[in-house]
């Protein structure tokens, strides 16, 4: 019982630490694409994505894979890790 418990104490922890980062990703994404004067069809054409998909991103409700991210951020001209920076 023990295991099982400690087991979903760390799926849990997981869950959250993933949803957090989502969150902060569509946040800064949001900021950088509005900083540079773009429209949400503009960057997702930019960088090879859906406009849904991006809409979904910056409302936080997917999780984008790494190479999503990627694109994004070569779309932006900016590095990888600031998106994900706080």
């Amino acid at each position: 019982m023990l295991s099982f418990t400690r087991y979903k104490l760390q799926t849990v922890r997981r869950c959250f630490v993933k949803m957090e980062l989502v969150v902060k990703i569509g946040d800064k994404l949001k900021y950088e694409r509005i900083a540079q004067t773009m429209t949400q069809e503009q960057l997702a054409k930019k960088a090879g994505i859906s406009a849904a998909a991006l809409v979904r991103i910056e409302r936080n409700q997917a999780d984008p894979h790494v190479s999503t991210i990627r694109k994004l951020a070569d779309a932006l001209g900016v590095e990888p890790r600031t998106l994900l920076e706080n």
